[in-house]
Formats: structure tokens, C-alpha cells, sequence
């Protein structure tokens, strides 16, 4: 079977596919678990973790913006998660610490 996962890199069959594609879910899934322990409402976490936990979030929401924005000149409501996105991908790397209730 052909798979067409990577259209600039041409087609690959789904055993080549496989392990680009495993990698690609772990190393996220690995960025997203660095950016749940390291966030800031957490209650003693060292300052490493939450260094950690704010690059994490910080690649992630860069990814997502930048997924977006690259669909603006499809479609103009494409700037619309963009924007939003990027003011989260802003203010999750303030890092701010909020006393928990």
C-alpha cells in the first residue's frame, strides 16, 4: 500500500511510514507531558520544570500557530485560530502563577 504522508518528500509505502509517523506522535505527546507537569498552578514544582513546562507549551502553540498561518491564503478565517492560538501561545509563556482556590 502507497501512502502519500509526506507530499514533498513523494509517496512512501506504510512500512517506511510507520516509524516517522510513531515518532512524530511520541516526541508530541513527550512535549505535551513536559508542558502538563510544568505548569504554573502546580504546587512545588522546581524552577527547571517549570522552564521546561513553558518551552513545551511554547513549541506547541508555535506549531499550531504556524499550522494555521500557513493556511491563510486558502482562506482568510484561517487568521481567526491564528490569532487565537498566538495570544495563547503569548500568554502561556508568561507563565504566570494564579494561587489555586
Amino acid at each position: 500500500m502507497v501512502v502519500n504522508c509526506f507530499p514533498a518528500a513523494g509517496t512512501s509505502t506504510t512500512s517506511e511510514a510507520g516509524p516517522t509517523v510513531a515518532g512524530i506522535f511520541t516526541g508530541f505527546g513527550g512535549v505535551a507531558t513536559i508542558g502538563w507537569f510544568g505548569r504554573p498552578t502546580r504546587t512545588g514544582v522546581t524552577p527547571r520544570i517549570l522552564a521546561a513546562g513553558r518551552a513545551a507549551r511554547t513549541v506547541i502553540g508555535t506549531m499550531f500557530t504556524g499550522t494555521f498561518a500557513g493556511r491563510v491564503p486558502q482562506s482568510p478565517w484561517y487568521a481567526v485560530p491564528t490569532v487565537i492560538s498566538g495570544t495563547a501561545t503569548v500568554l502561556a509563556t508568561r507563565g504566570s502563577r494564579r494561587p489555586m482556590p
